[in-house]
């Protein structure tokens, strides 16, 4: 439950903190693999395509170090991305292991925090960004124009359509997923007006 519930606080990550976005699935890949085994008293099913393609990708990218002009950065990021694809090729391995009565009494977390991401875009967009502002010290006299929130909203427009699919397998009534789905779909086209992406 842990887990999926740090999974669905992405999207809130995403609208004033993005870069996170790139670390915070990796250390819960990796927090999750080891932990899978305590809690669940057997190890996850490893995805071997999943690892098969982060192999590939990672050989690929130290491959490319022959021909750059800067080879030590290039196997630097060579590292980087090798560690980065290899802890989601973890995550994704642990998600599917999970039991799926877990996954169905926990998966409505993710369409809900999508709704408040995609309010918090609003909330920032409509009053002139006071948490972006606040969290990076910029006054209100610098003018700030919408595009600082376009990692955020290209984010929860791309989480958006899964979010609906999540929404469509969690527990509620058919009634309560319309709703919520209609609710959804508001918030998304709000976004869609206010921001510049």
């Amino acid at each position: 439950g842990i887990l999926i519930g740090f999974l669905s606080l992405l999207p809130l990550l995403a609208v004033n903190l993005p870069r996170l976005l790139g670390y915070a699935p990796a250390l819960a890949g990796l927090a999750a693999a080891l932990a899978f085994p305590f809690v669940f008293r057997r190890r996850p099913d490893w995805s071997w395509p999943a690892l098969a393609i982060t192999a590939g990708i990672a050989f690929l990218a130290g491959l490319s170090a022959l021909w750059s002009a800067d080879p030590v950065f290039a196997l630097e990021r060579t590292a980087k991305i090798a560690l980065l694809l290899f802890t989601g090729a973890l995550l994704f391995s642990v998600v599917r292991s999970l039991p799926a009565e877990l996954i169905k009494k926990y998966i409505w977390l993710f369409p809900a925090t999508v709704g408040l991401a995609l309010s918090l875009l609003i909330f920032e967009l409509l009053f002139d960004m006071p948490l972006h502002r606040a969290l990076r010290g910029i006054p209100y006299e610098v003018h700030l124009d919408p595009f600082h929130m376009n990692r955020g909203t290209v984010t929860c427009t791309i989480l958006f359509f899964p979010a609906l699919g999540a929404l469509w397998l969690s527990p509620f009534s058919k009634k309560i997923r319309v709703c919520a789905a209609a609710l959804l779909c508001g918030l998304g086209l709000i976004v869609q007006c206010l921001a510049d992406s």
